[in-house]
């Protein structure tokens, strides 16, 4: 066997199927070939440390990298571990001229030839996307885009986009050759509107792929239900000429939670999502208080059942007669704190319970609160668009999806990443926000072609970066940053809640630039509802 045939077959050749071993990079297998094949390198290892594992652990990334940077200026094609470090390198966007002082020293490749590398994984992530749905799983598709050219301003644009979306599904179900199966695809609210606007644009093509009847079912998506939810709760009770210290304005400034911006909620979604948090537990326990009598939190309440033994249908009947009445009475006192304090509650809870819902995902929960939100924005606007995302979405979910089809299209929402479980659209957000920032560091003159040779290589970079940092046991490190006590911040709310008690009721109780807070749903008009739900079930029922 000659030497050009001995560096097709070597650990250190990365040519053929270079994703696959790229992605599987290990550093054993190198020292493996090294000790059998080159023995005159393999005499220079350190023998006293020759078998002892934690002493040699160590030494294998150093050695492993030393044979590599010597066999690379014996055969160009034994370049696995340049091509693994520059993929690396590019992944966290290193500068140009750090490969122009790598290369040199045989460490990296060149930048163009981490240029080159990154066009050969280009299709890594359709590659496993096949592997997955030979294996017999499903995937689902959240519309998102970079916003540099390809956008969804102009309805020929979205059927364009859904055509590739088509186009990815047929390929990829004739790779692993499965039959075609509808997949379940999804945006925000104007995403999902658009979306279905362009398919019915598209009801009268003479074919199944030009129709894309494979795009089925078209989704909301559960982060940008949270926002709203959550811009809501602001919009009702955040006031900046608001005095009391009850309120959410004081706090934030109290609290120095300067980020916290009630007025745009949406663009300032963690802030306000920490101080809204802080305030809704505090309340919370402000109303425990009040309802069994407890002068502070330090002392236990008396007569609670030990709930661990009972049965859910022992305590649904425990709080519905010693907490709740069960009955939704609208207040009519005029106790403008006393109101306050009861709509931070009901619509606080609502939004904790949505995210305890993305965290633990629940179908039953999710669909029970979801009848409750749809009222709530109902109520606060009547030509509310999520309002009638959330009827579209309920009447797929009960009446026009089947059982397993329902169960999946709603768990599809969520996203499991290994640590949590988040809304799709959130990692989505996450995967747009990298994209951004690589394609910014790696494209001067943005161009489509350029736009889909660069975006397309970066799952496989991600992935043979991650593996490359787990065989080198590469220090990881957390991006700290400067976190807000929380726990002590909500003994300080509590604490004045204790002096305010907004759920004692004083009748004509109120502070000169406190309006009136009041829950959305006591707004609503019960027969113009039912009107507006006939009005679209026959709609929904012919939508595409």
């Amino acid at each position: 066997m000659d030497a050009r045939e001995l560096s097709t077959k070597a650990v250190l050749c990365a040519v053929s199927k270079q994703y696959q071993s790229l992605r599987n990079f290990n550093w054993t297998d190198i020292i493996n070939e090294l000790v059998i094949k080159q023995m005159l390198l393999a005499v220079a290892l350190p023998s006293g440390k020759i078998g002892n594992t934690k002493a040699t652990e160590g030494l294998v990334p150093v050695i492993g990298t030393v044979y590599g940077m010597l066999m690379k200026q014996r055969f160009q094609e034994f370049s696995a571990v340049q091509k693994v470090i520059s993929i690396s390198l590019g992944n966290e966007q290193a500068h140009q001229k750090v490969y122009d002082r790598l290369q040199p020293l045989g460490v990296s490749l060149s930048h163009q030839g981490m240029l080159e590398t990154m066009s050969a994984i280009s299709n890594s992530f359709k590659t496993e996307l096949t592997e997955c749905v030979k294996q017999g799983k499903t995937f689902r598709i959240v519309g998102d885009n970079v916003n540099f050219h390809v956008g969804e301003q102009k309805y020929a644009e979205v059927v364009d986009i859904l055509d590739s979306y088509q186009e990815l599904c047929e390929t990829t179900y004739e790779a692993a050759e499965k039959p075609l199966q509808e997949v379940h695809i999804g945006g925000d609210q104007l995403t999902r509107e658009r979306f279905s606007g362009a398919k019915r644009l598209r009801a009268a093509a003479l074919s199944e792929p030009e129709r894309f009847e494979s795009l089925f079912p078209i989704t909301f998506e559960l982060f940008h239900l949270q926002m709203t939810i959550l811009t809501t709760f602001y919009q009702i009770l955040y006031d900046t000429q608001n005095t009391g210290s009850f309120t959410l304005h004081i706090q934030k400034i109290r609290l120095l939670r300067k980020g916290a911006d009630g007025n745009d909620a949406k663009n300032h979604y963690d802030s306000c999502r920490e101080l809204a948090v802080s305030v809704i537990k505090a309340y919370a326990i402000e109303a425990a208080c009040q309802q069994f009598g407890l002068p502070d939190t330090e002392v236990v309440p008396e007569n609670i059942p030990e709930y661990q033994n009972m049965s859910n249908e022992e305590i649904k009947l425990w709080l519905s007669v010693g907490v709740m009445n069960g009955n939704y009475v609208e207040n009519t006192n005029t106790d403008k704190i006393n109101c306050y304090g009861k709509t931070v509650i009901e619509l606080g809870l609502v939004y904790m319970e949505l995210c305890d819902i993305v965290k633990a995902p629940s179908r039953d929960r999710l669909l029970c609160l979801m009848k409750y939100i749809l009222l709530i924005l109902k109520g606060h606007n009547n030509n509310s668009k999520y309002a009638l995302e959330l009827l579209r979405f309920l009447s797929q979910q009960l009446v026009l999806l089947s059982g397993r089809a329902a169960n999946e299209v709603c768990y599809g929402l969520f996203v499991n990443t290994g640590k949590s479980i988040i809304p799709a659209d959130m990692q989505m957000e996450h995967l747009v926000r990298l994209t951004k920032c690589r394609l910014r560091t790696r494209c001067s003159n943005v161009t489509d072609s350029s736009l889909a040779k660069r975006s397309s290589a970066f799952f496989g970079m991600d992935k043979i970066s991650k593996n490359f940092d787990k065989e080198t046991s590469s220090i990881k490190r957390s991006q700290k940053h400067k976190r807000f006590s929380f726990i002590e911040d909500e003994q300080k709310i509590i604490k004045e809640l204790r002096v305010v008690r907004p759920f004692l009721n004083i009748p004509g109780r109120h502070t000169e630039t406190l309006k009136m807070a009041k829950n959305p749903i006591t707004k609503l008009n019960m027969e113009a509802l039912i009107k507006w739900i006939e009005h679209y079930k026959l709609r929904f029922y012919y939508e595409l």
